[in-house]
């Protein structure tokens, strides 16, 4: 029941139109599955239009696909179909994969609330067989996919290939269609003008089907599956997968990615979907070697971002929206003065200032702020957990519906309402609660003590 009462904070923090929160506001929303039973709605959602819609277990047995407005009225039962998931709401209508299906397998889905308008949109790998499709994203007047399935090679009943396949729909069985093919994993990023999709190369898509238009990985396979083992971070079998650590942005139709090879290593790059408008931003690691830029987020005329250096361990670094060169990359900061690593997380944007997580020894992880210049201001908010230990103030840490590949994206920022940012961080006097800050120590506190 304590999980349904935390799911309220959850709703208020994604939900539009809140203004503000107050720890006298908070409530217990629905108690969707009665007593002590656990619930955990925030493990695959989305929202659209002021209505979050989630990933429930309840008595029924199987995960449900439900709806909330914040309202214990609007809340209820949106589609009765087990076990979805990579939910993804257009136009007021839920994309998502049916994760465990025995007669059709995990094949694209969509609802809008009503039992006609829930159906498979096509039965992509036929039979009990699966297509595994997610990254639903709009695009032009239509809804991108991608799937993934085995097929059996030159008809033979041992060997085996894996297709990765980008599709559309119209919302329609009619109008779901095969855009074309990449030759691994892809992730979808739309700029407006065109649809990106990010593996081991760069393709993109006006929507009439796929070209490749960056060979990022030109020595692939041979040298990019032993640097790729090297690499804790790279996943496997693309740059990033679904970690949301390293989730591009789209800035002025620039689209920024951290991407990988043997060469340089994981650093950041940008397109604007052509290959002369392609290339590598940053070589902070220089060499091979990683910097593994992190929770990229666009303030001014600046990317900022988490990255890696031998001479200065993990601090923030920032790149020129109209940069060519790997000298235009500056850092920031230098918490961990050195080789040692503030690593820092959740970086978030309020006006004008850059907030988030870091840790030094003194104080252990705890809020921060940078105006964002290389000899500007970088400071610790406040030391919510005094001492050593830290507060660990965090967002969401994690999101997915059970597929693994079907995981979806997650937000790697702070929340920010009314001038305030929330977050949950922890301390001995009321352990895990929502916090709020206005940037400032005297600002700082606790939200509700919901626990």
């Amino acid at each position: 029941m304590k999980n349904v009462i935390r799911f309220v904070a959850a709703c208020c923090l994604m939900i539009g139109g809140v203004t503000q929160l107050h720890a006298q506001g908070f409530s217990l929303l629905k108690e969707i599955r009665p007593g002590n039973d656990t619930t955990k709605p925030w493990l695959s959602r989305d929202v659209e239009n002021g209505v979050m819609y989630f990933l429930q277990s309840d008595n029924s047995g199987g995960a449900r696909l439900w709806r909330t407005d914040g309202t214990p009225s609007g809340t209820m039962l949106f589609a009765d179909v087990s076990t979805p998931g990579a939910i993804r709401a257009i136009n007021g209508i839920v994309y998502f994969r049916r994760i465990l299906d025995p007669v059709n397998g995990s094949e694209p889905w969509r609802s809008d609330g009503t039992p006609a308008g829930t159906f498979m949109l096509a039965n992509v790998n036929p039979k009990a067989a699966s297509s595994y499709p997610g990254d639903f994203i709009e695009f032009g007047n239509e809804v991108y996919f991608r799937i993934s399935y085995f097929k059996r090679k030159n008809g033979s009943p041992y060997q085996e290939d894996y297709n990765w396949e980008l599709w559309k729909t119209d919302g329609t069985t009619a109008g779901t269609d095969k855009v074309g093919s990449t030759a691994f994993h892809m992730d979808l990023t739309s700029t407006g003008s065109m649809l990106l999709l990010d593996g081991i190369d760069l393709y993109a898509s006006n929507g009439s089907g796929v070209s490749e238009i960056f060979d990022v990985c030109p020595t692939f396979p041979a040298d990019w599956y032993s640097s790729c083992l090297a690499d804790p971070y790279a996943g496997w079998p693309r740059v990033y997968r679904t970690d949301a650590i390293r989730k591009p942005i789209v800035v002025n139709g620039i689209y920024y990615q951290t991407l990988f090879n043997a060469v340089s290593g994981g650093e950041l790059w940008r397109s604007d979907g052509t290959q002369a408008g392609t290339w590598q931003c940053t070589d902070i690691n220089p060499g091979s070697g990683s910097s593994y830029p992190s929770f990229l987020i666009a303030m001014g005329n600046f990317v900022y971002f988490a990255a890696y250096s031998p001479d200065n361990g993990t601090e923030i670094w920032r790149y020129p929206l109209n940069g060519t060169t790997f000298s235009q990359a500056e850092r920031v900061c230098d918490i961990v003065p050195g080789p040692g690593n503030s690593e820092p997380m959740w970086l978030t944007v309020m006006d004008g200032t850059l907030y988030f997580s870091a840790y030094r020894e003194a104080e252990g992880r705890e809020l921060w702020m940078s105006d964002g210049l290389p000899n500007g201001t970088t400071d610790i908010v406040m030391d919510i957990n005094p001492g050593p230990e830290s507060s660990d103030p965090q967002y969401t840490s994690v999101e997915y519906d059970g597929g693994g590949d079907g995981d979806k994206k997650f937000n790697r920022s702070f929340a920010t309402i009314g001038g305030s940012i929330y977050f949950a961080a922890t301390e001995p006097t009321h352990g895990y609660e929502l916090w709020s800050s206005d940037g400032t120590g005297m600002g700082t506190a606790i939200a509700a003590d919901i626990n």
